[in-house]
């Protein structure tokens, strides 16, 4: 069914003239009583610029909300939605036909569903129950483009607030997900700062290691040299022990010799002096 069709249009610029209620009073008034002031016209059938801005200090005097803790703009209250909500449709499709976008003045001056459905006819219904079976037979890109009644924005904007909404919706997980990985940063910083420390000390530790088998390498060197050294005064010791003892054995012999040489002068002189 098109949404002009079942939707009451209503001229914003004229509006119902009110009827004076004339005041009943006694006879013999001296004064007359005052007029009564012009009724105000009905908010609801008003277009979104002529309604006034929003005064939280002023009353309301429409009935109050169903929840205390809700909170409404003045267009709402204006058109006393915080006591009978509208019907929800679903929200339009970014894409839309050009036939089926209402116009400005329509978007402006559409009346709630609960209105419309007070005013049809048994006509429109018997004609909205014969169609009914063959709705299933549209195309589905006419339910994409179905758009709210209440929608008073252009599509543009509207899908500009769906993205901010759904943008806000994700805030949340993005805000999560980015906690994690600001934890999963820090734990990788002070890893990778753990193995910078490591990797200064394995270093030391090899410059270390590197100059103490130097040392060592030095140190067994000069053991080995003073092992020769060693080696070669104990061959000089036995051969010094070796020299004495034949010293010993020549200055025997040489005695021994003397003591021969003084014998044979002996022997000599006592041969010479016989007569």
């Amino acid at each position: 069914m098109d949404h002009a069709s079942d939707s009451i249009v209503v001229d914003a610029g004229t509006e119902p003239r009110p009827k004076r209620r004339r005041r009943r009073g006694p006879v013999n008034s001296r004064s007359p009583s005052p007029p009564p002031p012009p009724a105000a016209p009905d908010p609801s059938t008003l277009p979104l610029e002529a309604h006034p801005p929003y005064d939280p200090a002023e009353p309301s005097e429409s009935p109050g909300p169903l929840d205390t803790d809700a909170w409404f703009c003045h267009i709402c209250v204006g058109r006393g939605w915080q006591a009978n909500p509208p019907h929800l449709t679903p929200p339009a499709s970014h894409i839309q036909s050009p036939a089926a976008e209402p116009s400005a003045t329509e978007r402006r001056t559409v009346l709630p569903s609960s209105r419309r459905r007070r005013s049809r006819s048994p006509e429109q219904r018997s004609t909205a129950g014969t169609s009914a079976p063959e709705a299933p037979q549209e195309p589905e890109r006419a339910t994409r483009n179905r758009k709210s009644r209440y929608t008073t924005l252009p599509k543009d904007v509207d899908g500009a607030l769906r993205i901010l909404y759904t943008e806000l919706e994700c805030a949340g997980e993005a805000r999560q997900e980015v906690d994690r990985l600001n934890k999963e940063l820090a734990l990788l910083k002070q890893e990778l700062e753990l193995g910078r420390k490591q990797l200064d000390l394995e270093r030391k530790v090899s410059q270390s290691a590197r100059a103490l088998q130097q040392e060592v390498s030095r140190l067994r060197a000069e053991a080995a040299q003073q092992q020769v050294a060693a080696d070669e005064i104990a061959t000089l010791k036995r051969e010094k022990q070796q020299t004495e003892a034949e010293l010993r054995d020549t200055k025997a012999e040489l005695e021994k010799m003397k003591n021969t040489l003084q014998e044979w002068k002996r022997s000599l002189s006592s041969l010479v002096n016989m007569p």
